[in-house]
């Protein structure tokens, strides 16, 4: 980039090339500032004035400035006041939540003991209801036992008697 002042290859529009290899960027004037630090001082300002830290004076002259500024500051007033209102009744409807999230919590907790409760007794009921079923089903089977057992007693053949008619030989007696 070709600047005024310095050499047609030079880093910066602000700042020429280096003069000497040992002089560790310091260039030196006949005025004993270096150009570096003239050249921060400028970026300084710029910023400065970008940033709006350098009060310039209002517009129109002092009194219609004043009038300006107050009219601005009366605005800012205004919309901290609403600002405010709109914070205090926030506050209420916080206060207002935070009551019902209190009943709430009260409510959840009645509410989860009852539940506990309805389950304990569902599961004594279940058992009752399985144990009775397990006694009807074995009583049931001893049932069916001494039946079978009964019907294969009364099934089996008359046993056979000692021959009740006596012998006779053929011979006699």
């Amino acid at each position: 980039m070709p600047s005024g002042r310095g050499h047609a290859g030079s880093r910066s529009r602000y700042l020429p090339p280096r003069v000497a290899a040992g002089s560790r960027g310091r260039e030196r004037t006949g005025r004993g500032r270096t150009l570096r630090y003239r050249h921060r001082q400028r970026h300084r300002q710029r910023h400065r004035h970008r940033a709006g830290m350098e009060s310039k004076p209002p517009p129109g002259g002092t009194v219609a400035g004043l009038a300006q500024c107050q009219g601005q500051l009366e605005e800012v007033a205004a919309l901290m006041r609403q600002n405010l209102g709109r914070a205090l009744e926030r506050e209420g409807h916080l206060a207002e939540l935070e009551g019902r999230a209190q009943e709430l919590h009260v409510m959840s907790r009645s509410f989860t003991r009852r539940a506990q409760a309805v389950a304990g007794q569902q599961r004594r009921a279940h058992r009752r209801h399985r144990a009775l079923l397990f006694g009807l089903a074995a009583a049931f089977l001893l049932l069916l036992l001494l039946i079978l057992a009964l019907a294969l007693w009364l099934a089996r053949p008359a046993p056979a008697l000692a021959d009740a008619t006596p012998r006779t030989t053929p011979g006699g007696h």
